[in-house]
């Protein structure tokens, strides 16, 4: 077992540091392999490797020297993308939120990766709870947890997002009522929240007027950050919770908008 067990570690090290090579190549748009090297302690060898397994999968390429992402509307709108960068932030920021919610009966979480973190916890607290979703991952997950019911909006699929969108998902979540609503966003700037796609703000703004209760979850990275549809301000929800990375500034400018920010640790 002992073999066994030292391979497994190994693996788990590699991904985690395929993981961090990923936000940081992400975040900072493109960043030389030497650079990362001497980041992460690694030869050059080691980090062509794993931009190798990087790039087969899809997330991001080399060019003369440097790993390159991809554009940014791409990686906002691409659940491949979102699913994969920021984990670490994400369950950070779920773990945070998780007390928020208190003991709901309903919980509606858009098509955000940022809310996948919470699933597990909620299918673990022994009574049920129906979630109202547009995105299919979140319908897949809940599947593994008996507790958890799931009522899929409809509308037009997007492949891409892997979600559902357009009038008829607009209608559908303004014909429910629930608990607590867990949504997330692409960009903060200044107390205020924005999407590159209309259609997705749109079914935001829809959650917000029919939750009694509303959550916003980001990490630091999404902060300042713009965008060409404006979705609301940080006042909206009752609560947003963020890593500890965010810029001071951006927390009280949320802060300002009449929102209580939570600011969450990281391990």
């Amino acid at each position: 077992m002992g073999p066994v067990s030292g391979t497994r570690s190994s693996e788990a090290s590699v991904e985690a540091r395929r993981e961090r090579i990923l936000e940081q190549v992400l975040e900072e748009g493109a960043v030389a392999i030497g650079e990362l090297a001497r980041r992460h302690g690694v030869s050059g060898m080691t980090v062509h490797r794993d931009l190798d397994a990087l790039g087969a999968a899809g997330f991001l390429t080399k060019e003369r020297g440097r790993a390159v992402a991809p554009s940014a509307l791409r990686v906002e709108t691409s659940a491949l993308f979102r699913m994969r960068a920021g984990a670490r932030l994400k369950e950070a920021v779920a773990r945070a939120a998780l007390p928020l919610l208190g003991e709901p009966e309903s919980v509606l979480v858009d098509d955000s990766t940022s809310v996948l973190p919470l699933l597990a916890a909620l299918g673990r607290r022994g009574r049920p709870i129906t979630l109202v979703t547009n995105y299919l991952e979140v319908v897949r997950r809940a599947a593994e947890h008996p507790q958890l019911g799931v009522h899929l909006l409809g509308g037009d699929y997007s492949p891409d997002l892997d979600a559902t969108f357009g009038p008829a998902a607009v209608e559908a979540v303004r014909r429910r009522t629930v608990d607590v609503a867990v949504l997330s966003v692409p960009a903060v700037a200044q107390g205020r929240c924005y999407h590159p796609l209309e259609p997705s703000a749109a079914l935001k703004r829809a959650a917000l007027e029919t939750a009694r209760r509303r959550i916003l979850l980001i990490d630091h990275t999404k902060t300042p950050r713009t965008g060409p549809h404006l979705v609301c301000d940080t006042g909206r929800f009752d609560a947003v919770v963020v890593d500890g990375g965010v810029d001071p500034a951006e927390a009280d400018a949320m802060r300002a908008t009449g929102t209580t920010v939570v600011l969450a640790p990281l391990d």
